[in-house]
């Protein structure tokens, strides 16, 4: 098949008519939709070839075709110029003029362009502005007599001084009374509330209601007060020579001292009240020996080879002896020298060997830390938690199976028969010594309790670092040997002032 090329397409025949219709009213409506579709096509050319070809429509008349300017900023488009002047507009949509002689900018139109403004567009004359258009017709202005509504009145209640109200108990004798209240010692307070007597006891006070009925008086006589109960004293009981008012005031204020809330340990137990059950229970217990109160019968004859110590306290109470903390408390560190002195714990001593060289005995030493660590580091005693925390690295926890056999390798003797006695929560597969905090959050470092602990852990272990782990973050704590000298120090002197 053989094309020229650049010759015209062939115009495809014309479109066959569509058949009649036999209904006449379908053919009539079909004609007329035909030939507005028609009128609609010949139109849409019309306008199409009108918009593609505006010369044909005005031959004098030219586009608008937008100007452009270079400025300091870049090229910028412009409509209106008057000389030099441009009127240009910014990125952020305001309008400013540019000089194009002296590149300089500014938001006010130029004095020039406005006289040229003026001078096309003078203002009208006086005579010509057009007249302002009249003033509608008056209307009459006099009020219109309304109906009178008659007017709600509102009484308001005038505000009572509100006082504080004294409770009708304070009013009434302390012998009447459910929860009588403490008598102030100071002089204004009694001046404020003035003396009570038998003739104003059951008068009303002024602050309270009137509505309320005063109580009837009470004779003299009915009150419990006028009965002077005379009690033989015990021969024992010494008698005091101070009045009944201070005696009972003196009472009163060494109740108050023994039931504060604040008031712990043996300072709580020395003031409890005469004749209850818990300073009878006390009295009991402090006749008892110490041991039988806390181990039960028989632990009497225990004996220190049976107990494997003296006594000894642990890390975790350590801080009691230092100043710089506040926590735990001096009783507990007191209270666990006594209970460790008698507990039995599984002590194996190391077996001597007569033979062998003095010399040679810190290879036996060495031998058996060996022995120590191949039992801790056993995958059936890791701990989880600690594991995960430490990002896979295996943490071994330290069993009381183990720690039982092997505690005196991990002891620092302070006196003679009182021992320090470190031990970690965990030991890494990395040989790192865990100390688990993870209850606590801390912030930038260390609380000062747990970095006593870690150093006296550092320095039984013979260790350089330690890890105290607490709940949001890690801690590497190093050795301080200087620091530790210090705290040997004040340990010394805390334990010789508590008798040790």
């Amino acid at each position: 098949m053989s094309a020229n090329i650049g010759s015209k397409r062939n115009a495809p025949p014309p479109r066959k008519a569509s058949p009649t219709r036999q209904n006449p009213s379908e053919e009539l409506t079909f004609r007329q939709k035909l030939d507005e579709i028609k009128k609609i096509r010949l139109s849409g050319v019309a306008t199409l070839n009108n918009i593609a070809e505006p010369s044909r429509r005005t031959h004098n008349e030219e586009p608008i075709v937008p100007k452009q300017v270079q400025t300091v900023t870049g090229v910028k488009t412009f409509l209106k110029s008057f000389g030099t002047w441009v009127e240009v507009v910014s990125k952020s949509g305001k309008v400013y003029y540019y000089n194009k002689k002296t590149q300089q900018n500014q938001w006010k139109k130029p004095e020039e362009w406005l006289a040229e403004e003026m001078r096309l567009n003078p203002p009208l004359p006086v005579s010509v502005q057009p007249s302002k258009p009249p003033e509608p017709p008056s209307i009459d202005s006099t009020p219109v007599a309304l109906p009178e509504v008659p007017k709600v009145k509102l009484k308001f209640k005038p505000k009572k001084k509100i006082g504080k109200k004294v409770k009708k108990e304070s009013r009434i004798p302390l012998a009447y009374q459910k929860n009588p209240l403490k008598e102030s010692d100071s002089e204004s307070d009694k001046e404020e509330k003035g003396s009570v007597s038998a003739e104003n006891v059951f008068k009303e006070d002024e602050n309270e209601s009137d509505n309320c009925n005063a109580l009837s008086k009470l004779d003299r006589e009915d009150e419990i007060g006028h009965i002077d109960i005379k009690l033989s004293n015990p021969k024992n009981e010494e008698v005091s020579d101070l009045p009944p008012s201070e005696d009972k005031r003196a009472e009163q204020n060494k109740i108050e001292e023994k039931f504060k809330p604040n008031a712990s340990g043996l300072t709580r137990a020395n003031n409890l009240v005469k004749g209850s059950a818990a300073q009878l229970a006390y009295q009991n217990i402090s006749k008892v020996p110490e041991n039988t109160a806390i181990y039960g019968d028989g632990s009497t004859l225990l004996t220190k080879t049976e107990t494997g110590n003296d006594t000894y306290f642990t890390e975790y109470n350590l801080p009691c002896c230092l100043k710089r903390c506040k926590f735990p408390k001096e009783e507990d560190v007191l209270h666990e020298l006594k209970i460790n002195k008698l507990k039995k714990r599984n002590f194996f001593p190391t077996t001597s060997h007569p033979g062998l060289d003095p010399k040679l005995a810190y290879l036996a030493e060495e031998a058996e830390l060996e022995q120590f660590y191949a039992e801790l580091k056993n995958y059936n005693h890791h701990d989880r938690l600690l594991t995960s925390r430490m990002n896979g690295v295996f943490v071994y926890k330290v069993l009381d199976e183990i720690w039982d056999r092997y505690f005196h390798k991990f002891q620092i003797k302070i006196f003679s028969g009182v021992y320090l006695e470190c031990r970690p929560s965990g030991y890494s597969h990395n040989d790192e010594l865990i100390y688990s905090r993870t209850g606590k959050v801390c912030g930038y470092k260390t609380f000062p309790e747990d970095e006593v602990r870690c150093q006296a852990v550092l320095q039984a272990w013979k260790k350089d670092s330690c890890l105290c782990v607490y709940a949001n973050k890690i801690f590497t704590v190093k050795r301080d040997d200087k620091r530790w000298e210090d705290d040997m120090y004040e340990i010394r002197k805390f334990l010789e002032k508590n008798g040790y």
